[in-house]
């Protein structure tokens, strides 16, 4: 304990700095961005647009994380740039507070805009957050590092989640959402603050190669350039779909379907963050071995169970179900998914690879939620369910027999 309070190095100094800032930041991810859909629902949005309001989002990341790699990797002010885009973008939800003084018809779509504009600095942020976690310690003790960091916040979550639940069941409506969204800005000013603490190594100077811009024509050279590369962006697209299905259409069915109350949903939210952060405190002693690294893949295939026990469920309470099996793979889905990227990605060209990487998530993220609500309006919730868990398990797959061709590093995760 003395030695992770007073670390000795730079990497150690980091590494505290980075599960100390995870702390306020699982605040937010545990309030407002948790509840935004079930606040959309609430002001009587339709499916069509909850699901609108996840996929303008990923278009705007689309559309706006390639040139902003590039301008990141010229100006070489990660620190800076990405303090400055996270505060920025909890601005924006807690502009969200003021929707329920617009007219019933125009507050869900405010909440829409809002959350689309703020995808701009969540782009930015996107890309600096990769390069910024390669940076800050060693490749041999970054899998541990990301499990415990994600075990903090988890932590926060899980009684942020509790308390969540309890505040919007017994403060009117919408007086409950409007303060738990105007606090985002507050906790990011938090989360930067301590992030301008982090000692990173001079940034090298910039190369005429990499003051190019990256287009979208460029971007099959790059994949035929680095197949180690190329080959997780192909799983991940595979698996993405799957997860980017059901975004939308888990929260219209816990609520429309099951009746789920805003005080159960915190619960569910407690229960999954608590099972996360018993996973991860086993992942950071776990993954010191080998044999465990490299079957990390099967996580994007226990994920399945999430959406197919959900579509399962008839009564709110078997909503435990998927709230324990979710949290538990989506643990290690998390430190493979990152670990591994940061594995298949040199560090000179980290912003730029980043960047095509939420590219190609942000494109089916933009697709994937309105044709998952289109599927539950064609046909039932839980037929959308089905197909997401189905997507889910292929790109388990998808990345295992990409491993087995030797192009993808078998130690790895998110």
């Amino acid at each position: 304990m003395h030695r992770f309070l007073h670390p000795t190095t730079d990497y150690e100094h980091n590494e505290l700095v980075l599960y100390l800032q995870v702390l306020p930041q699982g605040l937010y991810i545990g309030g407002a961005m948790a509840f935004v859909d079930v606040f959309m629902v609430r002001l009587g949005a339709p499916n069509w647009l909850v699901s609108l309001g996840t996929s303008l989002p990923a278009l705007v990341q689309m559309l706006t994380v390639l040139p902003l790699g590039a301008l990141i990797q010229r100006r070489r002010r990660l620190l800076h740039d990405f303090n400055l885009t996270r505060v920025v973008g909890r601005g924006f939800y807690s502009l969200m507070a003021l929707a329920p003084f617009l007219p019933p018809a125009l507050a869900p779509v405010a909440i829409v805009v809002l959350r689309t504009l703020s995808a701009l600095p969540g782009a930015a942020q996107s890309v600096c957050f990769g390069t910024v976690m390669g940076k800050a310690t060693t490749p041999e003790r970054r899998a541990r590092m990301f499990s415990t960091r994600w075990g903090l916040m988890r932590v926060s979550m899980a009684g942020v989640g509790f308390a969540v639940g309890i505040w919007l069941e017994s403060v009117a409506f919408p007086l409950n959402y409007q303060v738990l969204f105007a606090s985002s800005v507050l906790i990011g000013a938090a989360t930067a603050y301590a992030l301008s603490k982090l000692r990173l190594a001079p940034d090298p100077p910039v190369s005429e190669e990499q003051q190019e811009r990256v287009r979208l024509r460029a971007i099959p050279d790059v994949l035929r350039r680095i197949p180690r590369f190329r080959n997780y962006v192909l799983a991940r697209l595979v698996l993405q779909l799957g997860i980017s299905l059901s975004i939308s259409v888990i929260p219209i069915y816990r609520v429309r379907e099951l009746g789920a109350s805003d005080g159960w949903l915190g619960a569910l939210l407690t229960i999954q963050n608590v099972v996360q952060i018993v996973a991860y405190a086993g992942l950071s002693r776990l993954l010191r071995k080998k044999r465990f690294r490299q079957k990390l893949w099967l996580s994007a295939v226990g994920i399945a169970l999430f959406p197919l026990t959900t579509a399962l469920a008839t009564h709110p309470t078997m909503l435990v179900i998927p709230a324990v099996l979710g949290g538990l793979f989506a643990s290690a889905l998390n430190v493979f998914l990152m670990d591994e990227l940061m594995a298949v990605t040199p560090e000179d060209e980290r912003p730029i690879l980043v960047s095509i990487n939420t590219f190609v998530t942000a494109m089916v993220g933009f697709g994937a939620p309105m044709l998952g609500t289109a599927i539950a309006d064609a046909t039932t919730l839980q037929v959308a369910l089905y197909l997401s868990a189905a997507l889910r398990a292929m790109g388990g797959i998808t990345y295992w027999w990409l491993s087995r061709k030797r192009t993808i590093s078998g130690v790895q995760t998110v």
